[in-house]
Formats: C-alpha cells, sequence, structure tokens
C-alpha cells in the first residue's frame, strides 16, 4: 500500500480455501478447516532462490505475454506433478520439467476451443519427455 503497509492472507495449506473462494466467485463459503494457531506459528521470510529464478520469469511472461503459455505452463505443471507423486521424478525435477516444457513449445495467439486442447496435448507430451530424459 502508499503507506508502506502490506496486507498476508494466510490459511493452513489446504486447497479448500483457495476453490472455495474460486467456485464462490470471491466470496466467502463456510467450509469446514483448520484454523492457524498463532501462538504457535513461527514465520520465516527469505530471498527467492537463484536457482529458481527461471521458474519466476515463465510466471511473468505468462502474465505479460497470454496465449497459450499459461496452458504450457499448466499442462507441464500437471505432469511433473503427478509423476513425482508416482515417484518418477525428484520435487526438485518438477521445476526442470516445466522449464524445459515451457521453453520447448511455441506461444500462441491464435486460439479457440480445439487450438487450446491441442497446446494442453503437445505440452503434456513434451513434459512426459522431458520426464523420460531426466530419469
Amino acid at each position: 500500500y502508499i503507506d508502506g503497509s502490506s496486507l498476508c492472507h494466510m490459511s493452513n495449506p489446504d486447497m479448500k480455501v483457495p476453490i472455495s473462494h474460486a467456485l464462490s466467485d470471491s466470496n466467502r463459503l463456510p467450509i469446514n478447516f483448520l484454523e492457524i494457531d498463532f501462538s504457535s506459528l513461527e514465520l520465516s521470510f527469505k530471498n527467492f532462490p537463484s536457482d529458481r529464478k527461471n521458474l519466476e520469469n515463465i510466471a511473468r511472461e505468462i502474465c505479460n505475454v497470454g496465449g497459450s503459455s499459461g496452458t504450457i505452463f499448466n499442462a507441464a505443471n500437471e505432469i511433473a506433478v503427478q509423476d513425482f507423486l508416482l515417484n518418477k521424478i525428484k520435487f526438485n525435477d518438477i521445476y526442470e520439467v516445466i522449464y524445459r516444457t515451457f521453453d520447448a513449445i511455441t506461444v500462441s495467439n491464435n486460439l479457440n476451443v480445439e487450438a487450446i486442447y491441442e497446446i494442453d496435448h503437445q505440452a503434456r507430451m513434451e513434459a512426459e519427455k522431458m520426464v523420460k530424459s531426466i530419469t
């Protein structure tokens, strides 16, 4: 804010809160959740790791470029996380799969439903190829 203050929105790591927020058109819904115990909470803040700067740059590019960039990122992320959960790759490899996939697929601004499905498919296939190259 212009007065130098900041606002922090916090919750326990549970996707119920953001999903309910999205489904309710930004209104608050009563949901079952675990409240944060602020008396036992310890927070620490660190600089963004330099080896993750490229992922931050991809996020900025998605915001600036638009087009199919979000579709590519999402598809690569879903494949990488799925393969991590299946123990095919290490946690730190998620970033590498996303980065390489995003780098390999050309962003398109000529989008319709069919094009989005095709780009999603291409990105998923490329991400699977990246997973195989890592393992």
